[in-house]
């Protein structure tokens, strides 16, 4: 069967140009693509929900075939009723891989849906939403890896800057 939607899950604390790249990408190959907010158990965030769905909305406004979506269990219960998709993951790294590996794994063992690896470009090999956030918190110029479209919204969310 073909795969006709990819979905691109992450906690986007917040998008980063390295995840516009992903988006826009999987844009080109697929059909349709969802980017889908996903509630991290394991981090303590920066954004709100709500607002990290803003800004995700903000970046994609561009492009026709990518809508947002947003879930708060774990993803393989989001994928269980899926048809004909993929999970779209980038990897910039051995260690990103290793990681993506395992949650690939799961959810495919939970739900059938397999994941596709995307190597990110070098350029985006060293951003990351924890280097966004480090450079939120001490000053220093992250709007150079941040959607341009989000910029104005995380200026109005984050009034340390």
């Amino acid at each position: 069967m073909k795969k006709t939607t990819a979905i691109i899950p992450g906690s986007f604390d917040p998008v980063t140009l390295g995840h516009l790249a992903l988006f826009e990408k999987a844009a080109e190959m697929f059909e349709n693509v969802t980017v889908l907010l996903c509630h991290n158990f394991d981090k303590k965030t920066l954004f709100s929900f709500e607002q990290r769905l803003e800004l995700l909305r903000a970046s994609v406004s561009h492009l026709e075939n990518v809508t947002v979506d947003s879930h708060t269990g774990w993803l393989y219960e989001y994928l269980l009723d899926k048809k004909e998709v993929v999970l779209f993951k980038g990897v910039r790294n051995t260690v990103d891989f290793e990681y993506e590996k395992n949650m690939a794994e799961f959810n495919f063992e939970h739900s059938g849906v397999d994941t596709v690896f995307l190597l990110s470009e070098e350029k985006f090999a060293e951003i990351s939403s924890t280097k966004v956030r480090k450079l939120l918190s001490e000053g220093g110029d992250w709007k150079k890896i941040i959607p341009q479209n989000a910029q104005k919204l995380i200026e109005n969310f984050y009034e340390n800057i």
